[in-house]
C-alpha cells in the first residue's frame, strides 16, 4: 500500500503517470487559487489574500519546468541515456504533493496569522500571537516536513528510476536540483 505513494515510478506506466501528473498539477493549481496558496518557488508555499487559478496555474509550470531542467542536468551528468520525459514525469507526480499543505489556509487562516506577525504594532507582541496560535503553528510545521519528505522521496525514486543512477548519486543531485532552483 505504501509502496504507489513512495515509489509510483516502478510501478505504473509512463503514460498513466504522465496523466496522473497533469490532473494533479491542474488541481494542484485550483486548490491553490481556492486556499490563496501561492508556490513561486519550487520548494516555497505561502499564503496570500487572494490569488487567480491562472497565476497559480503559471507558478506551478514555471516551478515544473525549473525542476525539470535542473533535474535533466543532472541525469545527463548521471546517464547519457536519460530521458528528458522520465524527469519531466518525475516533477509532474512529485511538485502538486505540496497541495497537502493547503488546506492549513482554510478561511485564510494562515495568510492572517502571517500579517499579523508581519504588521507588528503596540498594540499586539509578537508572543500574544504566537500563544494564541502556537498548536496551529506547530502541526503546520510539521505536516510541512512531512510533505517536504514526501516530495524528497518521489523525486529520489524517480531519479533513480529516470536515470538509472546507482549509489549516492541521486542524494547528491536531488540535494543539488533543490537548493540551484
Amino acid at each position: 500500500m505504501i509502496k504507489p505513494l513512495l515509489h509510483p515510478f516502478s510501478i505504473f506506466s509512463e503514460k498513466k503517470l504522465l496523466f496522473f501528473g497533469i490532473v494533479l498539477t491542474i488541481f494542484s493549481a485550483f486548490l491553490a487559487s481556492f486556499f490563496n496558496a501561492r508556490r513561486n518557488g519550487v520548494l516555497d508555499v505561502h499564503f496570500v489574500t487572494s490569488i487567480s487559478f491562472t497565476t497559480a496555474l503559471i507558478e506551478s509550470l514555471i516551478n515544473l519546468f525549473i525542476l525539470s531542467i535542473f533535474l535533466f542536468i543532472a541525469g545527463i551528468i548521471t546517464n547519457k541515456k536519460t530521458r528528458l520525459i522520465d524527469i519531466f514525469i518525475t516533477a509532474l507526480v512529485a511538485l502538486p504533493v505540496f497541495l497537502l499543505t493547503f488546506f492549513f489556509n482554510i478561511n485564510n487562516t494562515m495568510s492572517d496569522l502571517g500579517l499579523q506577525i508581519s504588521e507588528l504594532n503596540s498594540n499586539n507582541s509578537i508572543m500574544e500571537i504566537l500563544l494564541d496560535n502556537i498548536f496551529l503553528l506547530l502541526v503546520f510545521a510539521l505536516w510541512s516536513l512531512l510533505v517536504l519528505a514526501w516530495v524528497f522521496i518521489l523525486l529520489y525514486s524517480g531519479f533513480k528510476v529516470a536515470s538509472n543512477a546507482k549509489g549516492s548519486k541521486p542524494i547528491f543531485f536531488i540535494y543539488w536540483c533543490n537548493t540551484s532552483s
